[in-house]
């Protein structure tokens, strides 16, 4: 982990000096989770993260560009203190601005590192747990090569069959390829992934992932005051036959937002029925709340329903935040696969951007 962030910035340093002068942006986060269930080993994920699984109450995230735009190196970890955190890296290098050439098609060469590598995304993740997300498995070294022309991105990224000890990758090769059309008010995007990450309620092995997604905001293509979208996305693992189907309707202002998500997994003869729904409030200059509730089975509805709530207070570059949420089982309840998120839990958190 500390040689990937030394090797990066070591690098990033060694290219300001030849290239032109460089530019620093992130942010640092500090958070501690209070937890009041003894048995309960994770929250649902909505206070801290943007994906479901991205449970961390720290993160570090750095982006170092040169003014030209000629490349940009970006660092994200999620250090622990057992020492247990993880550290990854992305190089991005523009290949036309390299050799000088001007033209409305970019075309960037990619080097990830400790990372998993995700495809494009064209659903909107409300809810943050990202049923629509296709990528690998685990986090290895990745090149990508990605093409950008009219609001078309498409980009193939490979990590090799041998990479060093460790890393998850040993003995097998892995490939994504991914493209989107982002236009005003609408995107769809077209994901694989050939070692795709696992989410099979079985616990089956990994195997090719495919998905597909699309975004139509009917308030942008209107020209509204307002947004007004619908979203869907679908998923499937290819080995255990894992599918998951998943819709958002969403509608507000930058000041009020609503938004409801239906998600349906199915594998074999099992399905699970998931539901959402979230309000967001910016309507106090420098305030932002969250509320939301909804279940990870509507079946068994109490038995896997959560509720929260999560403010948010900027005062220059720093941002002060407390989630506050109740989950009574969460994905652990008929999800073999899955970490029992039940319990009361109460996050401090302090965000520093620079």
């Amino acid at each position: 982990m500390k040689k990937v962030l030394v090797s990066l910035l070591v690098l990033a340093l060694a290219m300001s000096s030849v290239f032109a002068a460089v530019e620093f942006s992130g942010s640092a986060t500090f958070g501690y989770q209070l937890n009041y269930d003894p048995e309960s080993k994770d929250f649902a994920g909505f206070i801290q993260g943007d994906d479901g699984d991205d449970t961390n109450t720290s993160s570090l995230k750095l982006n170092i560009v040169d003014d030209n735009g000629l490349w940009n190196v970006y660092i994200e970890g999620n250090p622990e203190f057992d020492g247990s955190g993880k550290v990854a890296g992305d190089l991005t290098l523009d290949l036309l601005k390299l050799f000088g050439a001007e033209s409305d098609v970019s075309l960037s060469l990619g080097f990830n590192a400790n990372d998993r590598y995700t495809g494009e995304r064209a659903y909107v993740n409300k809810s943050g747990d990202s049923w629509d997300r296709v990528r690998t498995d685990d986090g290895g070294y990745f090149t990508s090569l990605k093409l950008g022309w009219n609001g078309l991105t498409v980009a193939v990224a490979a990590a090799p069959m041998y990479q060093p000890a460790g890393t998850f990758n040993g003995g097998k090769m892995d490939l994504v390829a991914t493209a989107m059309y982002a236009g005003d008010g609408f995107k769809v995007s077209l994901d694989y992934a050939l070692d795709g990450e696992n989410k099979s309620m079985n616990g089956t092995a990994n195997s090719g992932v495919i998905g597909g997604a699309f975004d139509l905001n009917v308030g942008q293509l209107a020209n509204l005051d307002f947004n007004l979208g619908v979203s869907a996305s679908d998923r499937y693992e290819f080995e255990s036959g894992y599918n998951v189907v998943a819709a958002t309707v969403y509608g507000g202002t930058d000041a009020f937002e609503l938004a409801a998500e239906y998600a349906l997994q199915t594998e074999g003869d099992a399905s699970k029925h998931n539901v959402y729904v979230g309000a967001t409030v910016n309507a106090v200059e420098n305030l932002g709340l969250k509320v939301y509730t909804g279940t990870y089975n509507a079946v068994k509805w109490v038995d896997a329903m959560y509720v929260g709530a999560k403010a948010d207070y900027t005062i220059q570059n720093v941002t002060v935040g407390l989630g506050v949420e109740y989950a009574a089982g969460g994905r652990g309840v008929d999800n073999s696969n899955a970490y029992d998120k039940g319990g009361l839990n109460i996050v401090p958190t302090v965000k520093v951007s620079f």
